[in-house]
């Protein structure tokens, strides 16, 4: 990981990177169902959304990276993976994006 400094967008982005580097390990001992690999295609996208847009974190890169990496490892560990259309992922994270309290069933 890169240097730490002491200031808000740093800080965020080395805490990132450590819980986004445990959720791969955690992602790597599993096996999933195709809806279980959908789930994580929606968080790891809301997540993307949530960090980019708000501009929570200074180092972008890596962490997106590791995003990436998850959705990866999640269908590699997936029997009969099925990707959830683009579009409905995108349209389920706006949704909630717009209405944050809501639940989306």
């Amino acid at each position: 990981f890169s240097r730490i400094e002491f200031e808000r967008g740093s800080v965020l982005s080395a805490i990132f990177k450590v819980c986004l580097k445990t959720f791969l390990e955690c992602i790597r001992l599993v096996t999933f169902g195709n809806f279980g690999y959908q789930q994580i295609q929606v968080n790891v996208h809301y997540l993307r959304l949530v960090l980019t847009h708000n501009n929570l974190i200074d180092d972008k890169t890596p962490v997106l990276e590791m995003l990436d990496e998850i959705v990866t490892s999640a269908e590699e560990r997936t029997v009969d993976s099925v990707p959830m259309e683009t579009f409905l992922i995108e349209r389920i994270c706006q949704e909630k994006l717009r209405n944050p309290k809501d639940s989306l069933t």
